[in-house]
């Protein structure tokens, strides 16, 4: 599903609410989300799951054409975990 589908069922599902209204909640929770995570932090959104992240240490890497060497920079790799209901509900388990 992606976002404008998503979008148009919690339009169709609150109806009284102004779809532009939706589409800024939904913006925001998004931003806040990044925000925390480009901060250093992590949201865990219970019964749902978490939102982290990875370091990826600096390497290096040869160019296989060339021989030289390229030095890769560390790297925050963004993860998401789902929590234990989200997972039993995915798998239709009681």
């Amino acid at each position: 599903m992606r976002k404008k589908e998503f979008l148009k069922v919690l339009a169709e599902r609150f109806p009284d609410l102004p779809e532009e209204l939706i589409v800024r909640m939904s913006n925001k929770i998004i931003e806040q989300i990044i925000s925390t995570l480009k901060d250093g932090g992590r949201v865990e959104i219970r019964g749902f799951g978490a939102f982290f992240y990875s370091t990826r240490k600096p390497r290096l890497l040869t160019n296989p054409r060339t021989n030289a060497v390229i030095e890769i920079p560390e790297k925050r790799i963004p993860r998401f975990k789902a929590g234990k209901s989200l997972s039993k509900r995915v798998n239709d388990e009681s």
